[in-house]
């Protein structure tokens, strides 16, 4: 008989094991080992621990570790009221930080107390039969003195000695020290050569346990006594709301079907506890969205007031969200503003008992990028070693993964410091590392949650023990409380325009709105739900949406897989390919997309009509269509071909539309997402083609942060919206309207913190400032230094007192002085200095001034200012797919990666005045680039192709226009030494080149004189460059 390890901690040990649990009934299956016992402090595994057990006939021994009044402990559950005990005690431990000897003491029945020999004596004053735990001889003896009750027991935190090396790894990252460093770690591997009376205490400690869960059950709370009749009234009710008391039979007869299934299934208290806690947020000014996910196909939700979507209007099947034949819980996503959903989560523990709500917990795993950079911190590897690795690595989510990365493999083949770095980390990766919460699961039972897992707190937040998968298992149930920030800027807009006393319903906009519907038709979707790709835009303009049912389609269709019936859709919308079905009994379900399969719910109508299906055996096999279960598809094959059959058709065709099938399965959407997803769409784009000014303000506002600033400003201007500078008397720390305009705030310059904001608005408030000298005294000092002054003055933000920035920049010394001495006299002194009378910036100065202190242009865009006879621009592109050409554009951004060969490869956005356009540059091209300088206007030599439907350059050449006014036509003749990096750059494209070289349409190097001004430096000579602009 082999020995029963009793002490075995899991990776649920956070940073404190190597052992996943699935290794180790793998272990102790070839092992032998027919019972195993785990003792994780937390006991985040047990679920785990068990199902795998059970899977495997492997007796599972559930214990945890309890120090109490200095009194170290080992309690084992004999059996499930035990194990509940140990939850509660682990429960009361996680959230009040602490336990005290009676509360143990009052939770201990079913439970066996372990514990060593010092701490017997007194833990034995409060526990019948203590074990005393032993691993050596000595123990052993020493333990039988004290009672018989002994238990031989090993701490195993690994499987074999040489795991050792890596179980330190872990404890030198979790303690975050290197190599160099004292740690102690003891053997803690599995011992397996135990004698035989050492192996009988652990076989009899074993025998004492027997841990069999209970049949599982459904936990929601009763909402009331008379909960069926409540729902039936409600239903009926808001349904006769929906429709103005005029409600048709076939109404009347789905809302009775699904009543009847969820009265079938057990689930009344469901639908009322979602009913309950949407009404509280809709009463207390929550924005609620439409809805999400399958639940907008049940016409009760609709009734409810839950959703707001019609699922008949649409077509929606209810067998797709609530199936009486796959008896799962219902799944009724609610998307809630994201700055109070919380409020809402509040309310529903307030309800039912904060010990019967918990959000879910989730486990962060150590995954190839992060350990790397752990383990290189730990080995004292160099920092630029560890980032070229890094740098390798995508999203592989282990080194398995990794073996198909060439570049990654390539650098670790060529030196034996990386691969024994990558070696070390191949036992560590993927174990999980601490705790996190799920984005927006909350279980709610009827009682207790201590009665099926331990309860955690992380942040004041009481989170469940085990991790989402394992909640619906033991009939508890889960609601996702979904935010997104969407909902929010909605529920701002609305709330602004009402504010104006302008009344708005969301609710009941009409769908054919023409200015709603042009705006998608012209892509201006930025900022728009689902819509604001540059893919998605591009789709858009093909598409010419002309009603809502298509941007349900463009939803659907712009996924992978559908994507490849794009082109073939619009044709068949377009009427230049005629729409065709393999069978007649095909039009009625796929006349709305032109007789293209996109939606699970054709699917389900297909199996329905043609094979002669019901809807809930139609889902089961569309489930496993999708999960690709062979068995399934082919034991259903012949039961549809039969019903194609029926219908006259022979059994080829029957295959054909069976094989059909299947392939649309596999990535149909689900309609319900789409329509929802696409009312939350055309709402936001209702905003903004009727509430344009409203609507780009609170987005604006959601996104002074955001990288997305400047195309919200971009797009914005082509909608007609004007914008006016900060201003140091009307700005604020938000875009605020202001005569018409939208006026920027002081957060919006790049070197302006909240904080900074904030000192200028306190101050403000105590009185407008009247002049410039003015705000210097009162709020130059801590936070609002010199460089935040030259910002504000670039910016334009005392303009309304009429400065000349130049002028002022050039004295502000002496203007800070003058302030400071104001200041601590505490008066104003008439000895103001004096601003000389210069000429101020001219308009392209002012221009690369917005650029560099807002990050944008306000005035002009940077490329206006350059003649650009014979250069393509960006409105024209389309006309020159699949050709080089060149453009002078403004570079926006870049991003810099390394493709899988470990070549450099950037992604770079450029802007003209009429828009902007992605492009990608390869290692070639790259090479003959010195560096690429944000902000800044270059000429551009590029093919354009199409990626994803959207118009892109691929870059073949570029560099930079620096300093000379091109558009200048003053003179004929503009000759100057312009600065090294312009001068090295123009050199440099002239080594391969002819001497004369045309830089743009009309502007020539007219010569290069070596030896002529010895100022500027280009390898061992000096030289002088002419540039000449050619009169017409």
């Amino acid at each position: 008989m082999r020995y029963i390890p009793l002490n075995i901690k899991t990776e649920y040990d956070l940073m404190n094991s190597l052992i996943r649990v699935k290794d180790l009934i793998s272990f102790a299956l070839k092992k032998e080992i027919y019972a195993l016992g785990i003792t994780d402090p937390n006991m985040f595994g047990t679920m785990e621990f068990i199902n795998e057990c059970n899977k495997n006939n492997i007796k599972p021994i559930i214990g945890t570790e309890v120090i109490v009044n200095d009194m170290y402990m080992l309690m084992y559950a004999k059996n499930y009221n035990g194990l509940t005990n140990l939850f509660k005690i682990v429960s009361h431990k996680n959230i009040e930080g602490t336990l005290d000897i009676d509360y143990v003491k009052d939770n201990s029945s079913d439970l066996i107390i372990v514990t060593n020999g010092k701490h017997y004596p007194l833990v034995s004053k409060y526990f019948d039969n203590v074990y005393i735990k032993y691993h050596t001889s000595k123990l052993k003896e020493e333990a039988l003195k004290l009672t018989n009750n002994i238990v031989y027991m090993d701490l195993i935190r690994y499987f074999n000695e040489e795991d050792k090396e890596y179980f330190k790894y872990l404890k030198y990252i979790d303690e975050g020290k290197t190599i160099d460093d004292k740690i102690n770690v003891y053997d803690s591997n599995f011992r397996l050569n135990i004698s035989e009376s050492d192996t009988n205490t652990t076989i009899e400690f074993a025998s004492l346990i027997d841990i069999e869960l209970p049949s599982k059950e459904l936990h929601i709370p009763v909402y009331n006594d008379n909960s069926l009749s409540f729902l039936k009234a409600l239903a009926k009710k808001g349904l006769e709301k929906r429709l103005n008391n005029n409600v048709p039979n076939i109404y009347k007869n789905r809302l009775t079907y699904e009543l009847s299934v969820i009265e079938k299934m057990n689930f009344v208290d469901y639908f009322l506890i979602v009913y309950d806690f949407v009404l509280y947020a809709k009463k207390h000014n929550i924005y609620v969205g439409p809805g999400r996910g399958s639940g907008a196909a049940s016409l009760v939700n609709y009734s409810l007031g839950i959703i707001n979507v019609d699922p008949l209007k649409y077509n929606l099947i209810f067998e797709r969200f609530l199936n009486p034949d796959r008896i799962t819980m219902p799944d009724i996503d609610i998307d809630f503003d994201n700055t109070k959903r919380d409020d809402v989560i509040e309310y529903v523990s307030d309800k039912y008992g904060h010990d019967k709500t918990a959000r879910i917990i989730s486990f962060n795993t150590m995954l190839p990028k992060q350990i790397i950079r752990d383990m290189g911190r730990v080995l004292k590897y160099e920092n630029i070693v560890i980032d070229n690795i890094c740098k390798t690595i995508n999203d592989e989510k282990d080194f398995i993964s990794l073996k198909d990365n060439k570049a990654f493999m390539n650098l670790v083949s060529r030196n034996n410091n990386i691969k024994y770095l990558v070696n070390s980390c191949y036992k560590l990766c993927g174990l999980k590392k601490n705790t996190s919460m799920h984005a927006a699961g909350v279980v709610i039972s009827d009682v207790s949650l201590y009665n099926f897992m331990p309860l955690y707190k992380s942040n004041n937040v009481i989170l469940t023990g085990y991790s989402m998968e394992y909640i619906e298992s033991l009939g508890l149930l889960k609601m996702d409380f979904l935010s997104i920030k969407n909902l929010n800027t909605i529920s701002n807009i609305v709330n602004d325009i009402k504010k104006d006393n302008i009344d708005i319903d969301l609710n009941n906009i009409p769908l054919n709105d023409i200015n709603t519907l042009n705006l998608f038709k012209n892509a201006y979707t930025t900022g728009i739900f689902q819509f604001e790709s540059s893919g998605m835009k591009s789709f858009l303009r093909q598409l010419k949406v002309d009603n809502f049912n298509t941007l349900v389609d463009a939803i659907a269709l712009y996924r992978p897989g559908p994507r490849d019936m794009i082109g073939e859709y619009i044709l068949r919308k377009d009427g230049k390919k005629k729409v065709t079905y393999l069978v007649k009994e095909l039009e009625p379900i796929l006349k709305s997309t032109y007789g293209i399969i996109i939606y699970q719910e054709q699917v389900l109508e297909i199996l329905r009509i043609i094979g002669g299906y019901t809807y809930a055996e139609a889902d089961l096999i569309r489930r496993a269509m999708s999960k690709k279960k062979a068995d399934v598809i082919e034991k259903n094959k012949s039961k549809f071909i039969s019903g194609v059959i029926e219908h006259g058709y022979d059994e080829k065709v029957g295959t054909e539309l069976y094989d059909l099938i299947i392939k649309f399965s596999s990535y149909g959407f689900n309609k319900s997402h789409s329509v929802v997803y696409s009312l939350v769409a055309y709402q936001m784009a209702y905003l903004k083609s009727n509430y344009t000014k409203y609507f780009m303000r609170n987005l604006l506002n959601m996104n002074i942060s955001s990288d997305k600033i400047k195309d919200y400003i971009e797009e914005s201007k082509k909608l007609g919206i004007h914008f006016l500078k900060v201003d140091i008397n009307r700005s604020d720390k938000e875009f605020i309207i202001f005569n018409n305009y939208l006026l920027l705030p002081f957060n919006s310059i790049k070197n302006i913190s909240n904080i900074v904001s904030e000192d200028i608005l306190r101050e403000r408030n105590k009185g407008e400032f009247k002049s410039f000298n003015d705000f210097m005294i009162r709020c130059y000092g801590k936070n609002i230094n010199k460089r935040i002054v030259v910002s504000l003055i670039l910016c334009g933000a005392f303009d309304s007192f009429g400065i000349n920035k130049k002028a002022t920049i050039e004295i502000l010394d002496e203007i800070i002085n003058y302030a400071m001495l104001c200041k601590d006299l505490g008066v104003v002194m008439d000895n103001a200095p004096i601003v000389n009378d210069i000429d101020d910036y001219d308009s392209i100065e002012t221009i690369d001034n917005e650029i560099n202190n807002y990050g944008f242009y306000l005035s002009r865009h940077p490329v206006t200012k350059y003649i650009r006879e014979g250069y393509i621009k960006l409105n024209d592109i389309s006309k020159y797919y699949n050709k080089v050409i060149s453009l002078i554009l403004f570079l926006e951004d870049t991003r810099m990666i390394k493709t899988r060969n470990n070549d450099n490869m950037c992604f770079l956005k450029f802007s003209d005045e009429y828009g902007s356009i992605e492009a990608v540059m390869f290692s070639d091209a790259l090479l003959k680039v010195t560096e690429l300088n944000k902000n800044k206007v270059y000429k551009v030599n590029a093919k354009v192709e199409k990626r994803d439907e959207s118009y892109q350059l691929i870059v073949y050449g570029m560099f930079q226009i620096w300093g000379v006014n091109i558009a200048s036509n003053k003179k004929n003749i503009l000759s100057k030494i312009i600065n090294d990096a312009c001068f090295s750059e123009i050199l440099r494209q002239l080594e391969y080149k002819s001497k004369f070289k045309k830089i743009l349409s009309n502007i020539w190097i007219l010569s290069i004189k070596s030896n002529s001004i010895r100022t500027k430096k280009y390898g061992s000579d000096y030289w002088n460059l002419s540039l000449y602009k050619k009169s017409r």
